[in-house]
């Protein structure tokens, strides 16, 4: 398995395991949040779903499916569902190893266009993926929360 599979593994396993982790905390837990993070653990949740399937539809090169946008209301069941498609398709993208320079045009809502390399797209995916995580752990332990252990220990079973 190449370092950029085991990279984006790690990425998806992380994804789940704290999100089977939040389904079984109190509903209103969800809303909690903490000073300097990106908002309540639902939020943040959702933020990380809807910009990692962003960054999918780039790679893919197909339109982001507007009902999991990040404002969209998932619920827990939903994002779960949503984690293990993800984790899917990166894998088969993976599969056939994108070219690292390859130019990916991003359309914008507004109807504007930028670019990025795949290379760049791919490496924001994992920082915004453990920047977030790292989020949803310092507002559950900030609120007396058990914390998920998610780190590459865990990953690999040598804990």
């Amino acid at each position: 398995m190449s370092n950029l599979v085991e990279f984006f593994e790690h990425n998806s396993w992380a994804n789940q395991r704290l999100l089977e982790h939040c389904a079984r905390l109190p509903p209103k837990a969800l809303e909690t949040t903490a000073p300097g993070t990106y908002g309540s653990i639902i939020e943040t949740l959702r933020h990380l779903a809807g910009a990692e399937e962003r960054y999918l539809s780039y790679l893919e090169d197909r339109p982001h499916r507007k009902e999991l946008w990040e404002k969209a209301a998932l619920g827990l069941p939903r994002l779960q569902e949503t984690a293990l498609d993800r984790a899917r398709r990166w894998r088969e993208l993976l599969a056939v190893e994108p070219d690292p320079e390859a130019v990916i045009t991003r359309r914008k809502p507004d109807g504007s266009e930028d670019r990025l390399t795949t290379r760049t797209c791919l490496v924001q995916a994992i920082h915004h993926g453990n920047d977030h995580r790292t989020h949803v752990c310092t507002v559950l332990g900030a609120a007396g929360l058990e914390v998920p252990d998610l780190d590459a220990w865990h990953f690999y079973g040598e804990d």
